[in-house]
C-alpha cells in the first residue's frame, strides 16, 4: 500500500553530498522505484547529471521556506502526474492500480483528461476510459473500487510525495 511506502518531504539535504539544501534553493527531485516501493530523493544542482538508476520520475522544485506556513493543498506539476500515469500502467501490484485511479482523478479534478465512458471487462474489472483534452492520448483506468477515505489516503500520500513547493 502507498501508506506503507516510506514517504517524505524534501530531505533539506542532498542524496549524493550530503550537503544541507537551503530554503529557497533550487533542487532537483526523483522518486525511485525500488524493492521498498516508491521513496524520494533531493539533489542539489551540482550533483544533479540526471535522473538517477531506478527513478520513476523526476522534477525541479525549490526547498521550501521553514517560516512559510504550511500550504492547505500542496501543488502537484500537471506533466508530472500525466507522466506517473502512464508509468503506471500495465500489470501492476494493486498498491499501483490505487495509486494510477487516484492519479487519474486528479488529472480529471484538473480537466487535464476527460471523461469518456466506463468499460466493462471479462471478470468484473471496471475500467474509466480517459482521454488527453491536449493530445488526445487514451487512457484505461482500473477502477479498484476504493472507498472515499482509501482515496483521500492515497492523494494525501502522492501530494506529500510529489508537492512541487514554490
Amino acid at each position: 500500500m502507498i501508506l506503507d511506502w516510506a514517504i517524505a518531504g524534501h530531505a533539506r539535504s542532498c542524496a549524493a553530498c550530503q550537503r544541507e539544501l537551503h530554503p529557497g534553493e533550487p533542487c532537483r527531485s526523483a522518486l525511485i522505484d525500488d524493492r521498498l516501493g516508491l521513496r524520494r530523493v533531493d539533489h542539489c544542482l551540482v550533483c544533479w547529471s540526471g535522473a538517477p538508476e531506478g527513478a520513476f520520475c523526476w522534477w525541479r522544485t525549490r526547498v521550501p521556506e521553514p517560516s512559510r506556513p504550511s500550504r492547505p493543498r500542496p501543488r502537484a506539476d500537471r506533466g508530472l502526474l500525466l507522466d506517473l500515469l502512464r508509468r503506471l500502467e500495465g500489470d501492476r501490484p494493486p498498491q499501483d492500480r490505487d495509486l494510477r485511479y487516484v492519479v487519474a482523478l486528479m488529472l480529471l479534478r484538473m480537466k487535464v483528461l476527460e471523461f469518456q465512458d466506463t468499460r466493462r471487462e471479462q471478470g468484473g474489472r471496471s475500467l474509466l476510459v480517459l482521454v488527453s483534452r491536449r493530445e488526445g492520448e487514451p487512457f484505461l483506468v482500473e477502477d479498484p473500487g476504493l472507498s472515499g477515505e482509501r482515496i483521500d489516503q492515497v492523494r494525501e500520500a502522492l501530494l506529500r510525495l510529489v508537492d512541487v513547493g514554490g
